[in-house]
């Protein structure tokens, strides 16, 4: 079975290669190269699943808490260091917030217009991530939502009561792969730092890493360097050890 980083070094390769057209290659040569590219653009799919399967049993997701400034500091101190990736839970709402806001009309009530856009962005979506076409959550034509933060805790409170947040499991776990693709993340463990989860946002993605769950808060008084780092993992270990015991 192939490691994380000899997976990430064939998608590498493989992704070259099936970017590339006949046309790159001289005439004298193309039959040959022609059923080489077929392939390349049949494995790769292949290829990032195995990955993705890999890397998300390999995941721990670390819910950091507490200053947001600070813990944007350990988010990306976590993935510039390369001891983990970082997603934003919010990253979904705030996609389908950034659709839906410009569609609303100056008395800033939720409407058809909004619904029908809601339900083609979240197809959108799907598409994207590789999950099946789903109907657009419940909502009410009625609510008045005044400014872009209101539109997204809306759709987060209605896409949540709809799914149990299936989705936002889908799409933190398609973020994660991502990242940690463009990093080249290949260790056997894989630290997920999110950040801004709710209650409700924690509940369903701690389902979607095969290490379990754990939380590190960061005060605002806290010094966000390597040293902290490096206990919060420790902490953490401690903690998932503990459990399995």
């Amino acid at each position: 079975m192939k490691n994380l980083k000899e997976l990430a070094e064939e998608i590498e390769k493989t992704t070259t290669l099936a970017a590339k057209e006949l046309d790159d290659f001289p005439v004298a040569v193309r039959a040959g190269w022609g059923a080489r590219l077929v392939q390349a653009k049949a494995d790769l799919p292949l290829l990032r699943a195995e990955y993705r399967n890999l890397l998300l049993s390999s995941g721990i997701a670390i819910f950091v808490t507490g200053d947001a400034a600070k813990a944007l500091e350990f988010a990306q101190l976590v993935r510039s260091s390369g001891e983990g990736v970082a997603v934003d839970a919010e990253a979904l709402y705030k996609r389908l917030a950034d659709a839906i806001d410009p569609t609303m009309s100056p008395a800033r009530t939720w409407g058809v217009q909004q619904t029908h856009k809601l339900h083609l962005t979240l197809t959108e979506i799907m598409h994207e991530i590789g999950l099946p076409k789903v109907v657009a959550p419940p909502h009410n034509d009625s609510i008045v939502l005044p400014t872009h933060r209101n539109v997204q805790d809306y759709i987060r409170k209605i896409q949540l009561a709809s799914d149990n947040g299936d989705l936002l499991r889908s799409y933190v776990q398609h973020l994660t792969v991502q990242d940690a693709l463009k990093i080249g993340y290949t260790s056997s463990l894989t630290p997920v730092v999110v950040m801004n989860a709710t209650a409700s946002d924690t509940s369903a993605l701690s389902l979607g890493f095969g290490k379990g769950a754990a939380q590190v808060t960061v005060g605002v008084d806290d010094v966000v360097d390597e040293a902290f780092m490096v206990k919060a993992f420790k902490d953490i270990n401690k903690r998932l050890r503990a459990k399995k015991q």
